[in-house]
């Protein structure tokens, strides 16, 4: 038997204050209450039974005063919920560990898709979301909004992150794992000669490999050994 909760102005559940009914409602007709976290401030909209469930911990977006609206939305999927929930987070929340390379640098989420993540939804599935992409900023400068933004496979949005580094040579461009890939090794390898050796030295390997991908290595030999490429920094006496 579904339980019946009355609304009072102003009652306190939990860690939220119910302030008062919204003329919104959810898609089965049940009534949506605004409702404010007490110890953020952060006020979003809920059904009354959600209301009532034991609330113990704060878990909004908390960065500098500026709040993320996240009115009920029937999501689509988890999934959509959680991307459109992560890009928030790494724009406003000060403690999400990639904050510093988006909210620190001034990206932020369009006023539109913040007041109403519906939207943002509506957009996705009217531009191409699919399960196997993620969202990238055409211009890593500007904002998530509509205008600047699509969906893509994860691997190329790799090539569009500000932590990503990409290597050229000779004008050709890839990543680390990318580049890895086309000359046929391991999927680290490149990355980890990048934090080993010079920058030069890692070029001159991949141009060399690049002519003869069949070439292999011998017991206790490096890829530098196996293409005659030495290190100059190995003979500096110290």
């Amino acid at each position: 038997m579904r339980q019946k909760y009355n609304f009072i102005p102003n009652e306190i559940v939990g860690i939220l204050t119910v302030l008062d009914k919204s003329d919104k409602k959810m898609n089965d007709s049940r009534a949506l209450y605004r409702v404010k976290c007490n110890e953020c401030g952060y006020e979003y909209e809920l059904p009354m039974r959600d209301i009532h469930k034991i609330i113990k911990k704060c878990h909004h977006v908390r960065a500098d005063g500026e709040t993320y609206i996240n009115n009920y939305v029937k999501w689509y999927s988890a999934r959509l919920r959680k991307i459109y929930d992560d890009m928030c987070q790494r724009c406003y929340n000060l403690r999400d560990k990639t904050y510093r390379w988006y909210g620190a640098k001034g990206i932020r989420v369009c006023q539109s898709w913040l007041d109403n993540p519906e939207l943002f939804q509506t957009w996705a599935l009217k531009n191409g979301y699919a399960d196997n992409l993620t969202i990238n900023r055409k211009d890593e400068d500007k904002d998530y909004c509509p205008e600047n933004c699509e969906w893509i496979t994860a691997k190329n949005n790799a090539k569009y992150k500000s932590t990503t580094y990409i290597l050229e040579v000779d004008g050709e461009e890839h990543t680390g794992r990318e580049w890895s890939d086309v000359l046929k090794l391991g999927t680290n390898t490149i990355n980890t000669y990048l934090r080993k050796y010079d920058e030069e030295i890692v070029k001159q390997f991949i141009r060399e490999r690049k002519k003869n991908l069949n070439a292999y290595r011998k017991s206790k030999q490096t890829w530098l050994d196996v293409y005659g490429i030495s290190d100059p920094d190995e003979n500096i006496e110290v």
